[in-house]
């Protein structure tokens, strides 16, 4: 009964901390998954932030109480310094980095968004600012939201366009272009409906 009770709060150790971990690991906030829109999706991931201290403490208390029993609860050794590694460099990893970027956004607030919503009618385009560094100049990224079922949704890139300042998705006669009034700019036109079938 013992054994078995000790397994469970190994197990239940790798879990809290190892999902923690892995979603630092993406690219995108809250593992990658895309549901209602990428302000909703960062907001959501601000406030798991919270949650992934709380999973990593409990998960930390839990890997404590049954640290001396390693050795009885995994049949083989490099299961056992797997086991290890992984609850002190998740844990490690994750209790210096999470509560750093909360003080930080708590003194200094959160990082301005990047990624900006424009509506045109029933159509939902994204468009990503990124700032130029020493190596690259600074672009515009422009999606089309591909809407799924339950709210889910994935993002089709059209095109990547050199820095304009404060740009906008337009359609007209099934031809999109992206403007910008200051300077005046109009891009390269596309088919509206060649974009909507990238969705499929």
């Amino acid at each position: 009964m013992q054994n078995t009770n000790n397994k469970n709060k190994l197990r239940w150790s790798l879990v809290l901390i190892l999902l923690a971990f892995f979603d630092g690991l993406f690219a995108q906030p809250f593992y990658g998954i895309q549901w209602q829109s990428p302000a909703a999706m960062l907001e959501l991931a601000e406030s798991y932030r919270y949650v992934k201290v709380i999973m990593v403490i409990i998960g930390f208390i839990l890997f404590f109480q049954v640290r001396k029993h390693v050795t009885q609860l995994l049949p083989t050794r490099w299961q056992q310094q797997a086991a290890k590694v992984a609850i002190y460099i998740g844990f490690i990893t994750q209790i210096t980095v999470l509560p750093y970027i909360i003080v930080m956004n708590l003194l200094f607030g959160a990082p301005p968004m990047t990624t900006f919503e424009h509506r045109v009618g029933d159509n939902t385009f994204y468009v990503q600012n990124v700032a130029a560094t020493k190596n690259s100049k600074a672009y515009h990224y422009v999606y089309f939201k591909c809407t799924k079922t339950f709210g889910f949704y994935s993002l089709s890139l059209i095109d990547r366009y050199d820095w304009l300042g404060k740009v906008y998705p337009a359609i007209d006669n099934n031809i999109l272009t992206i403007n910008n009034d200051t300077p005046r700019y109009i891009s390269e036109p596309r088919v509206f409906t060649d974009i909507k079938a990238s969705c499929d």
